[in-house]
């Protein structure tokens, strides 16, 4: 799900990572090519570390969602609450409920402002840290090269081998 949602949010498309491949059939080297391939023991790290960044971006999406909502409706259950010395209007010097209201006016207009840049801002960490375990661009390119270059080794050395053959055929006729 992770994987399906990064093109959206990065804006471009993102490498599928390469698995190895499990053999068919049953028994214990099935399972051990799992527990050897690098992408789902980074799949496995990304489920278990994005729970942390999760909870913090979460936070901080509630907050300041929070913050518009409040700050908008404060005039119709501003009146309600108890007079405290301690508010932060009060504390900055703006006594009075008109003062009040224009103070966390202010504070809506702030925050809905700002709050697209927030959640786009949460989403990209989150997609940021979902490209690098998730779809491993550097590490898929580095093996392919090391794919390409291993069989590129083997027809060479096959090819050798060949040679060989026919020179020591040859050799012996």
């Amino acid at each position: 799900v992770e994987r399906a949602r990064l093109p959206s949010v990065l804006e471009h498309a993102v490498a599928a990572p390469p698995y190895r491949v499990v053999p068919e059939g049953r028994g214990l080297s099935r399972w051990l090519v799992g527990l050897r391939d690098r992408q789902r023991w980074l799949d496995v790290a990304h489920g278990i570390a994005l729970l942390p960044l999760a909870i913090v971006t979460w936070s901080i999406a509630v907050t300041w969602w929070a913050a518009v909502l409040g700050s908008i409706t404060y005039p119709l259950w501003g009146w309600a609450l108890p007079d405290p010395d301690g508010s932060l209007p009060r504390l900055l010097g703006l006594d009075g409920y008109v003062w009040e209201v224009a103070f966390y006016a202010v504070i809506a207009l702030v925050a809905m402002v700002t709050l697209p840049f927030v959640m786009r801002g949460c989403a990209a960490v989150q997609a940021a840290f979902g490209r690098e375990l998730l779809t491993t661009q550097r590490v898929t390119a580095l093996q392919q090269r090391v794919d390409t270059l291993t069989a590129s080794r083997m027809s060479a050395a096959e090819a050798e081998a060949d040679a060989r053959r026919r020179l020591e055929r040859d050799l012996h006729d």
